[in-house]
């Protein structure tokens, strides 16, 4: 359990650095790498139409974007315990990675993703999906 929390970590980590430093490149060269960092604080979790948590939550997310291809890591922390014996903790963590690009006159993105499910009692601890 603490090898996967320090892996997430890591990795967390090591993409901030690499948005850190796409902002010290010249101008020039920026437009290699993109990404985005998002903090949202949610008054509940509602996965696919069902009710995960009707309490607070935090899900960050971040992304890397370079000639096409991107990378994505978002995650669910719960607050309260109503929904988890574990928490405050991360109860879910979804790992991305993706592909777009265009062909004349139409646009694609085909990827893969892997949900974690951290903390969970559950037998199930991750689910795998491709998409085009």
């Amino acid at each position: 359990m603490i090898l996967k929390r320090l892996a997430a970590s890591g990795c967390c980590g090591l993409c901030l650095m690499l948005v850190a430093t796409a902002d010290t490149l010249p101008e020039d060269d920026k437009s290699w790498l993109g990404g985005s960092v998002e903090m949202a604080f949610m008054s509940g979790y509602l996965e696919q139409g069902m009710l995960i948590n009707d309490e607070a939550v935090w899900q960050p997310s971040l992304t890397l974007e370079a000639y096409g291809l991107a990378f994505n890591v978002w995650g669910n922390f719960d607050f309260t315990k109503a929904y988890s014996d574990e928490a405050p903790a991360f109860t879910e963590a979804v790992y991305t990675i993706s592909y777009s690009g265009q062909l004349a006159p139409l646009a694609y993105s085909i990827g893969f993703s892997r949900n974690t499910y951290p903390n969970s009692s559950e037998e199930e601890e991750c689910g795998e999906e491709c998409y085009l």
